[in-house]
C-alpha cells in the first residue's frame, strides 16, 4: 500500500499493465502506515539544544574536502509527497554541472565532494 511505480513504454497500456502485474503482483499489501507528527520521537526535540554550540577538530587522513547540507525540515508525507520540495533542493544544491556549486567550490579549492539532501522526520 506505500509502493508506488511509473512505467513508460511505447507498448499499449494494457501490455505495460499486464508487465507490472507480471513482475510486481506477488508483493503482499500489508496495509503498513507511515507514523507521523509526535508518533515520531514523541515529545522529544530532533536536537539536544544544551550541546550546541560545539567545536570539533579532526586530523585528516587523506586529502578530501567534502560540503554536506542537511537540513531538518519539517514532515513532507502525506501533504507534499506530489511536489517533492526536497527533491528539488538536493537536485539544485546537489547538481554537478557547469556553473553548479560545486564547480564552483570545487574551482576555489575548497571542496572535492558535495552532498544535497534532507534530513527528514520520517525516516
Amino acid at each position: 500500500n506505500l509502493m508506488c511505480v511509473v512505467v513508460l513504454g511505447k507498448e499499449s497500456l494494457s501490455d505495460l499493465e499486464a508487465m507490472v502485474r507480471g513482475h510486481f503482483g506477488a508483493i503482499v499489501n500489508r496495509d503498513v502506515r507511515v507514523p507521523t507528527g509526535l508518533e515520531i520521537g514523541g515529545d522529544e526535540p530532533a536536537f539536544d539544544i544544551r550541546s550546541w554550540p560545539r567545536f570539533v577538530r579532526c586530523l585528516p587522513v587523506k586529502d578530501v574536502r567534502t560540503a554536506t547540507f542537511q537540513f531538518l525540515l519539517p514532515q513532507q508525507y502525506p501533504m507534499r509527497w506530489r511536489t517533492k520540495p526536497t527533491s528539488y533542493m538536493s537536485f539544485v544544491l546537489g547538481h554537478e554541472g557547469k556553473g553548479s556549486l560545486l564547480s564552483c567550490l570545487k574551482a576555489r579549492g575548497c571542496v572535492t565532494d558535495l552532498m544535497a539532501g534532507p534530513a527528514l522526520d520520517e525516516g
